[in-house]
């Protein structure tokens, strides 16, 4: 990812955020995931999802994670680091 495509991040997520009543959580395909199956629903993710279509957006090569996207997949992507491992809740 070049600097350019990572300074449109903030703004693709900015973008979701401006437009947050139009999207919601993906509870079915989250349900679907966890026996590996897909189904996709307009403007809806759960979070690995979520993620996955951000940094596509962001043209980082996601051609190694599953269709069916889990958090584990995301540690696939090179170049990536891990900032943080734990409970949200104690994330400072």
């Amino acid at each position: 990812m070049n600097n350019r495509e990572f300074s449109e991040q903030p703004e693709q997520t900015a973008n979701f955020k401006n437009r947050k009543k139009e999207y919601k959580f993906n509870i079915r395909g989250l349900i679907f995931a966890a026996f590996n199956k897909k189904i996709t629903r307009p403007s809806r993710f759960f979070c690995s999802e979520f993620v996955k279509y951000i940094l596509e957006f962001g043209k980082v090569d996601v051609s190694k994670i599953p269709e069916v996207v889990q958090p584990e997949h995301l540690l696939l992507i090179n170049g990536l680091e891990v900032e943080y491992e734990g409970l949200l809740k104690d994330y400072k």
